[in-house]
């Protein structure tokens, strides 16, 4: 896409361009603080211990986030981005997977479950 030159056109597309990365940024804290609980309660009923259980949902879902941003930096660099890719997308199903899984057995409670991780995935892609 060419150089806007009409000042008023610029500034319209400025204000939607700083509405769309406030709107990704407002998801994708918003979907990884869901996540995050859900991913911490299951790291506590599971046995990790309260001092550790914190870091878990910071190592699946802060590695979303790490590899999306590496995904955006291979496509700046005019690389390939299939590896940083297929690292965003197994994170993801780890996340959306254990989302569901610690969500109460009824199908609304899943989706509930699902939904964080994915608009966290979602919003920065």
């Amino acid at each position: 896409m060419g150089m806007i030159t009409d000042p008023v056109l610029a500034r319209r597309v400025d204000r939607i361009r700083r509405a769309s990365t406030t709107g990704v940024l407002a998801l994708a804290v918003g979907g990884f603080s869901m996540s995050y609980g859900s991913l911490h309660g299951l790291a506590l009923a599971e046995g990790v211990p309260a001092s550790l259980a914190w870091l878990w949902p910071l190592i699946v879902d802060g590695f979303i986030v790490v590899a999306s941003l590496a995904v955006l930096h291979a496509v700046l660099e005019r690389r390939s981005s299939v590896y940083p890719w297929c690292l965003v997308l197994v994170f993801s199903a780890i996340s959306v997977g254990f989302n569901v899984l610690h969500a109460a057995p009824t199908p609304v409670a899943r989706l509930v479950g699902a939904v964080p991780p994915l608009a966290l995935v979602l919003s920065f892609e």
